[in-house]
C-alpha cells in the first residue's frame, strides 16, 4: 500500500523554507497548521492550487 502511494504521488520532504511558508500562509489566511503545510508543499512543487477550491473541499 505504501509503495503504491509513493508511485502515484509526489512525496515532498519538509525543510525550513516549507515550514516558513506554511507559517506565513497560516497567519495570512487563518488556516490550520496542517492545511497550511499541504499548501506550502504544493507550492514548493510548483503545483497550481486555488485556495478557494482547497477551502471548499475541507
Amino acid at each position: 500500500m505504501i509503495q503504491s502511494l509513493y508511485r502515484r504521488c509526489t512525496v515532498v520532504e519538509f525543510n525550513l523554507t516549507i515550514f516558513e511558508s506554511a507559517s506565513d500562509i497560516r497567519s495570512r489566511y487563518n488556516f490550520s497548521f496542517w492545511d497550511s503545510l499541504i499548501i506550502s508543499c504544493a507550492r514548493s512543487q510548483e503545483q497550481i492550487f486555488s485556495i478557494l477550491k482547497i477551502c471548499k473541499m475541507g
